[in-house]
């Protein structure tokens, strides 16, 4: 196994140096309290270096078109033009933020193209394909019922866009948003179509 220093190897479970601090805790030494620190400090490296890589995908079969275009209603009226706002912060007709793209995992507007490339946030958000499957990425990584009806449903899908998957239970009753949403989600099914 390879080693950073000679002596410890790169790769340690968090379970393994978890153990390691606690033990490390229960020894009566002056020096135990700093390699302990030092222990502790390895075991959030590991576990933030170990994270699994979030890659895009393209597809997510729960979420419908009617849903993502009502989403994309309440975001801008859907202005497949809109570009980017707010510094580059918000982008394209779903207005995603780049913080928002790297949790759907980086989709990129065409296959081959590097997500860490200048422009590929950019290009991907303001394309309303690209935009599509970023939140169905997103939506696949996320998926969760954010408004506790036991149901996973646009609006939980709607909620997951707006608060984002770390706060999705936000409620969004009285905000334009959410009112431009229930106004798309009624024509949606005044037309006989599902949401």
């Amino acid at each position: 196994m390879d080693s950073v220093y000679g002596w410890l190897p790169i790769k340690y479970s968090f379970e393994t140096l978890l153990l390691f601090y606690l033990k490390m805790l229960s020894l009566k030494s002056v020096l135990i309290p700093a390699l302990a620190s030092c222990a502790l400090a390895f075991c959030f490296f590991n576990l933030v270096q170990s994270q699994d890589v979030v890659n895009c995908v393209r597809t997510n079969n729960n979420v419908t078109d009617t849903c993502l275009g009502c989403i994309c209603e309440a975001s801008s009226s859907c202005n497949a033009t809109i570009g980017c706002i707010n510094n580059n912060d918000l982008c394209g007709p779903f207005l995603i933020s780049k913080a928002f793209w790297i949790d759907a995992g980086q989709c990129t507007l065409t296959p081959n193209e590097d997500p860490n490339g200048k422009d590929a946030y950019v290009r991907c958000a303001s394309d309303i394909g690209c935009s599509s499957d970023i939140l169905r990425s997103y939506f696949t990584r996320f998926l969760k019922d954010c408004n506790g009806d036991r149901l996973v449903t646009c609006e939980d899908y709607v909620m997951l866009h707006k608060n984002g998957g770390w706060n999705c239970g936000t409620d969004l009753a009285g905000t334009d948003f959410w009112d431009l949403y229930l106004e798309c989600r009624q024509f949606v099914l005044d037309q006989g179509q599902n949401i």
